[in-house]
């Protein structure tokens, strides 16, 4: 919280500190002897995090001021009629552009990239195969309402931490450079009001995801569905 509101330094940068965090976590989850299988754990992280702050955030810096908006910030809006609310893991200012960033702990985005170019918001076949996630739609859609943010001076992104080398390639942004961004957000927004007017419609059925494979494994309601017997793609 203490770098919020100001340029980050390469001195807040600082090993030792998050080497201070990470004991402490350890300490309050683990108890004070991390041994055998933790240890090597504990050793993996502090290898990756040290990894996150040299290859990607000090690399970043040297690239341009940045400067920490918001961290774990909870917003909430009404937008036709419906509240929603959403938890931004970190808002930045890199110049004059706005940057939503949303970690992930795993390597690869092709499940969550959005393909605008097969996306007609006005044909509902279409949405599951152009649409991999809402999430960074939706977060771009709540900061915009509810901090002012004009929606083409900001990026939203995903960070791929589970991925071996960490740098700047880690990024994922929801528009690619050449994208028409209000174009393409107006469609997303169609799909988002589509949805949650399908949510409440009593006359709307539920009915099977189209891909089971892509959908099911990972859903909390497999069971009730009786697809647990779906394994997931490789």
């Amino acid at each position: 919280a203490d770098k919020q509101g100001r340029p980050l330094t390469l001195e807040d940068l600082s090993e030792e500190v998050m080497h201070a965090m990470i004991a402490v976590k350890f300490r309050k989850e683990y108890g004070p002897d991390a041994v055998g299988s933790l240890h090597l754990l504990k050793m993996q992280i502090l290898r990756h995090l040290r990894d996150f702050l040299k290859g990607y955030q000090a690399a970043m810096l040297e690239q341009g001021q940045i400067e920490l908006l918001e961290l774990e910030s909870d917003l909430k809006i009404t937008w036709n009629d419906f509240v929603l609310k959403g938890r931004l893991d970190r808002v930045e200012k890199r110049g004059d552009r706005i940057y939503i960033i949303d970690y992930k702990t795993q390597a690869g985005d092709s499940y969550l990239r959005i393909r605008h170019d097969r996306l007609d918001p006005d044909d509902r076949a279409t949405w599951y195969a152009a649409i991999g996630s809402l999430q960074l739609p939706l977060y771009l859609l709540l900061l915009s309402e509810a901090r002012g943010f004009p929606v083409e001076q900001v990026t939203p992104l995903f960070l791929f931490l589970g991925r071996v080398r960490l740098n700047k390639d880690i990024e994922s942004p929801l528009f690619k450079e050449g994208d028409e961004i209000l174009e393409a957000f107006d469609a997303l927004k169609q799909v988002i009001q589509g949805l949650l007017r399908e949510i409440i419609d009593p006359d709307v059925p539920f009915s099977p995801a189209q891909d089971l494979k892509a959908a099911c494994p990972l859903c909390d309601f497999r069971f009730i569905c009786g697809t647990q017997w779906i394994v997931k793609k490789r």
